[in-house]
């Protein structure tokens, strides 16, 4: 006799499905959820369409699946602030944009756009004004390039020929053809760049913080005026962005550096 799934009370169904959600590596279905939890289909669509409507997951950008949302992720995030590793994220932060020169942000996806969810601005008079809360597009962002390319190709195909490639800038790539090319590179490299695509005479750069699974979690950028920072100068940054980028993860996952 086959082993029957244990009993959930309705109180905890959202939580252990949220769990679920949370911690997979590939999109969850709803048939994912009626096969392990062992709900009728009714109740399955009923707990991810509330767990969705508030924020806590979102549909995978293929459509077939749901994985973690905003909401939940800056629980996470906050779960970390509200710990005493906030204050060892704020000074890898603080140090970098001493080390680099420059203003530095960490930023998480929120739909079609990158949203800063931490930042340290450079000392410099002359700044760029990206505060805390802003969306930037994915599709001209290093962070929302970054965030982008962890998708696979067919994936993405369905995504860029249906979204809305604005052009915020003069460099801002609008075809979806080459928008893919700039994902693929960006895949292949591991950083994210943005050379005048989101805001004109801002250039930055973006690796990914990821978990010990190499799931995205997170992103750690700077930017800088091209008055005072070419593209090629800043990619000189990248090893040192790299090494922040693993610390800040061990920090929100382990409360200690690497």
């Amino acid at each position: 006799m086959a082993e029957q799934p244990p009993t959930i009370s309705g109180n905890l169904r959202l939580l252990v499905l949220l769990e679920r959600i949370c911690g997979s590596e590939t999109p969850v279905t709803a048939a994912d959820v009626m096969a392990e939890m062992d709900l009728p289909k009714p109740t399955a669509h009923r707990l991810l369409s509330t767990l969705e409507g508030e924020g806590f997951i979102r549909r995978h950008p293929d459509g077939r699946g749901y994985i973690s949302g905003l909401r939940m992720q800056r629980l996470a995030a906050g779960m970390v602030a509200s710990m005493r590793h906030r204050a060892a994220v704020s000074m890898v932060l603080r140090n970098l944009s001493e080390e680099i020169g420059e203003t530095c942000n960490i930023a998480q996806r929120d739909g079609d756009a990158v949203v800063y969810i931490d930042r340290v601005e450079t000392k410099w008079p002359l700044q760029i004004a990206l505060p805390i809360g802003t969306r930037v597009p994915l599709h001209c962002s290093a962070a929302g390039k970054v965030w982008l390319a962890s998708l696979d190709d067919d994936q993405l195909r369905p995504l860029l020929s249906c979204s809305e490639l604005e052009r915020r800038a003069p460099n801002t790539i609008t075809d979806p053809a080459r928008l893919l090319d700039e994902l693929r590179l960006t895949r292949e490299r591991g950083w994210g760049e943005d050379n005048e695509e989101a805001i004109e005479g801002m250039v930055a750069l973006a690796v990914p913080i990821a978990d010990a699974q190499g799931r995205l979690f997170a992103t750690l950028s700077f930017h800088a005026p091209k008055l005072r920072m070419t593209l090629g100068r800043g990619r000189g940054h990248l090893p040192l962005l790299q090494r922040r980028a693993s610390e800040i993860a061990h920090l929100f996952l382990h409360g200690t550096g690497p």
